[in-house]
């Protein structure tokens, strides 16, 4: 196998990176050995298609899958280690509750990986509750996207605020 760190693609870089960093989360904080707990290897995809704004957990592939942006509204999503761990999430997701994608159960599984993926960062860069942004992918907002004032995919701390691309209810009772 090629040691991804020996690539010149710096995506690939931080896609290892930061799944690498992952793991190692998942197993002093979490108590898991990878996502199944016996100690499955993480593999990315990254570059997928051209021009995809997105990224996901592939379940029949049992991998993570990166999109480039388009470079306007968002980035390159390996830019972000709050995503990469939100899609990682995912395939935790996949091996404990295994959540239908759909409705409410759908909805439950963005927010657990969303939850991991801040959780993540703030173990990552040693951050407080009171430090953490809880912001999901500040980094992945392109230049257009900032022309419209967004600054984030979504805002844990503030859901439904303007500034963020996907704006959510604040809580339950806001839901319809």
């Amino acid at each position: 196998a090629v040691d991804p760190m020996m690539s010149a693609d710096a995506t690939v870089q931080r896609a290892f990176r930061f799944t690498k960093k992952i793991a190692q989360f998942y197993l002093e904080c979490l108590n898991r050995n990878s996502i199944d707990d016996a100690g499955k290897d993480l593999v990315s995809s990254v570059h997928f298609s051209q021009v995809y704004s997105n990224a996901y957990w592939s379940p029949s592939l049992m991998q993570m899958v990166y999109g480039d942006g388009d470079g306007f509204i968002l980035l390159d999503f390996t830019l972000s280690p709050e995503f990469i761990a939100h899609e990682v999430a995912h395939g935790l997701t996949h091996f404990t509750a295994d959540l239908d994608y759909v409705d409410q159960a759908g909805a439950l599984n963005e927010s657990v990986s969303d939850v991991l993926g801040t959780m993540f960062v703030q173990w990552l860069f040693d951050q407080s509750c009171e430090t953490a942004h809880w912001k999901i992918g500040p980094d992945i907002v392109g230049p257009t996207a900032k022309q419209l004032g967004w600054v984030c995919v979504r805002d844990l701390a503030s859901p439904s605020a303007s500034h963020s691309m996907t704006v959510q209810p604040q809580d339950y009772e806001s839901y319809i």
